[in-house]
Formats: structure tokens, sequence, C-alpha cells
């Protein structure tokens, strides 16, 4: 079963679009990068669940389900000082007989910009463009504080 069999219309991964199979316990800059990524630009959707180049279902049943939302909840707190804005919600599906979930996070363009991801002590910010994630240039960085909603100093 496919993405596309429960929410028809949905297109490959861009720049407001991101398809995971696993929260990756191993290798959490893989995904939290494209969180911070969403937040420093504007915004996005990100599906878990769902493997990213066939889009096929791979799902949670409930207990697990309520795990990854905890892990991700838990590494957004451990690695961001300025958490992200983001709702959960979960898309039950039925195969099999038995009811599996995927989960569907909305980031929201964050107001105070850049978020910075702090990854093994190392400060890092990201944007989405072009449908990845990339480290932000020095000229992104600028504009992104100047045009951030933090108050200047001279207030």
């Amino acid at each position: 079963m496919q993405l596309i069999d429960i929410i028809p219309n949905l297109t490959e991964e861009n720049n407001e679009l991101e398809y995971k199979g696993i929260l990756n316990r191993d290798n959490t800059l893989s995904w939290l990068k494209t969180v911070d990524g969403f937040a420093n630009a504007e915004g996005g959707v990100f599906y878990v669940g769902v493997e990213d180049k066939t889009l096929k279902l791979i799902g949670y049943d409930q207990k697990s389900l309520d795990g990854e939302k905890l892990f991700f909840h838990n590494e957004l707190s451990n690695h961001f000082s300025i958490m992200p804005s983001y709702f959960i919600e979960t898309i039950p599906y039925k195969i099999n007989n038995s009811i599996r979930y995927i989960i569907k996070i909305t980031i929201n363009e964050s107001s105070k910009k850049p978020l910075i991801l702090r990854h093994q002590g190392m400060p890092m910010i990201y944007v989405r463009r072009d449908g990845f994630t990339s480290p932000a240039t020095e000229e992104e960085i600028r504009n992104m504080v100047l045009n951030s909603d933090f108050p200047s100093f001279d207030k």
C-alpha cells in the first residue's frame, strides 16, 4: 500500500514536503536537519512511516506510534534551544485487518530565525531549498536575522 492510496494528490518531495520511513535513532541529524530546514524556510510537512522513494507505507502499530511521537518531541527538546513550532497528526489506515498509522508532522515557519540545531555540541543552521535540506549560506543567515521577529538592539 502506498501513501497515495490514503491521501490522493501528494507529490514527490519538494520544498514543503518530506518523507521518512523511520526516525533514525542512530543518525538523528538525518531528520533533525529537515525540521530545522523547514522552520528556517517557509515551513513544511514531514510524513514519517513512508518510504521516501516509493511512498510505500511502513506505518506503526499503536504502541510504536506513541513511542515514535515521544521520541520526536524529546529529540527536538534536546537539540533546539528554541523549539520549532509543530503539529502532529496520526493518519490511520487498514491493512490485513489491522490498523496501522503514519505520522504527519507540520513544521511551521519560525518567526525567530535562524533556528539553530545543536548536534554533538556543534551549532548548525539548515534551510530547505529545491526539495533538499542544506546548510544555510552566510547571506541566508544574515537575511534570516534581519527579517526575524527578535527585538533589535535599539529596543
